[in-house]
């Protein structure tokens, strides 16, 4: 009968393709935080005939647009790689009915890929700055507040040996081809080891986003990039710090207080709201708001000592 529908499906010129979203948790039992995945799909009992090849990096969560069909019978196969395992791919099949999500999660047993079907929501108006365009029912999200926000990045990475800098990639989420900021391009502007970094209005109200933290030039062995998907809500925080072997990463929203007053001198072109903090004024020592002042000799920070001394028997006023 299911075959009898799809044939009637496609006969009726029916031909909609459905999304394949890759969530990979495969991190459990020893295998650790590092493990990405190779999906391959083909149809089913055809091996021969790959529909798709993917890889996946640990903990990463990956939406794969218009590669399966209605009706349409797969064979998944399912590879986890990792430095100290050489596991056996496993295979699953399914039937596609719509968007499907195949969920990998942490086993060293044959039991650890499912399929399911699953629906895809978000924003669907066009007009709206978080519009989502995989989505396929609405879920009531759109923002049309296009205010831009800051990201900052604050690296206390000490995994892997020691201290190291990070790359630090960000991408729509699941669109990993929709790259808007890399903190390492040219192999030369990677977040320092210890080190934090601000980036004004690159992020849009609303917004979905993925983060991608690979650490590099590290002491000991460097491992395989980790994620985190956050929604903008103002500006947001990256704190990556040592999570035991493997590094961690948490998100939080921040509010950057300063002076927002372009004319003072300690204006903060980072700053969302002004804390009363403007200066107008340098002092004799170059310091915004600072409290040096001239003395009655002219030194800056002086003490007054400017009266006449004897010197050989003549007065000369003291320099």
């Amino acid at each position: 009968m299911r075959k009898l529908i799809f044939i009637i499906l496609l006969a009726l010129g029916y031909s909609q393709d459905y999304h394949l979203i890759i969530d990979n948790n495969y991190n459990s039992n020893g295998w650790g935080a590092n493990d990405s995945i190779v999906v391959n799909l083909y149809p089913w009992g055809l091996t021969n005939q790959e529909i798709l090849e993917e890889g996946i990096g640990s903990n990463g969560l990956e939406i794969t647009p218009n590669v399966l069909t209605l009706g349409m019978d797969v064979l998944a196969k399912v590879e986890a790689w990792d430095w100290d395992h050489d596991n056996s791919p496993v295979f699953l099949e399914f039937t596609v009915t719509g968007d499907m999500e195949l969920t990998i999660s942490g086993s060293t047993t044959s039991e650890y890929a499912e399929v399911n079907p699953i629906t895809i929501t978000g924003c669907t108006d066009t007009e709206a700055s978080n519009f989502y365009p995989y989505a396929r029912e609405d879920d009531g999200s759109c923002v049309y507040d296009e205010n831009t926000y800051s990201f900052m990045v604050d690296n206390n990475y000490t995994a892997g040996g020691g201290p190291a800098p990070v790359d630090v990639k960000l991408f729509r989420w699941g669109f990993t081809d929709e790259l808007f900021l890399d903190l390492y391009p040219g192999n030369s502007n990677y977040i320092s080891e210890n080190g934090a970094e601000i980036h004004s209005d690159v992020l849009i109200n609303g917004q979905e986003v993925m983060a991608r933290i690979h650490p590099v030039l590290c002491w000991g062995d460097c491992y395989e990039p980790f994620y985190i998907t956050f929604t903008v809500t103002g500006d947001m925080l990256l704190t990556i710090s040592d999570g035991g072997n493997w590094g961690s990463a948490n998100i939080s929203e921040i509010v950057v207080n300063g002076c927002t007053n372009s004319t003072a001198c300690n204006y903060n072109s980072d700053a969302m709201f002004d804390d009363g903090s403007c200066e107008y004024e340098e002092d004799c020592d170059g310091i915004c708001g600072g409290s040096s002042e001239l003395d009655e000799c002219g030194d800056c920070n002086g003490s007054n000592d400017c009266f006449p001394v004897a010197i050989d028997g003549q007065y000369t006023l003291d320099e």
